[in-house]
């Protein structure tokens, strides 16, 4: 499952991103995302294609694309 949104997260991102970037795991997110704004409409389409509630303050903590999937699995329903 991991693997799938995984890759479902790399579409997200690159159709948020404004200059060619190398999504890899490590990346701060600030660093391609450098306005709220900006991370805000993404974090609001991760929600929408995932159908989950992200938490406000659990984002705040994640700064990389890798954390992101994490946590976007974890936020799944066990029966996805």
């Amino acid at each position: 499952m991991k693997r799938r949104v995984y890759k479902t997260l790399r579409r997200i991102l690159r159709r948020h991103l404004i200059a060619s970037t190398q999504l890899i795991p490590r990346r701060r997110l600030s660093a391609v995302y450098a306005s709220g704004i900006e991370r805000a409409e993404l974090y609001c389409d991760v929600e929408r294609t995932f159908r989950v509630q992200l938490d406000d303050a659990e984002l705040q903590r994640v700064e990389t694309f890798g954390a992101l999937a994490a946590y976007v699995v974890r936020c799944l329903p066990a029966a996805a």
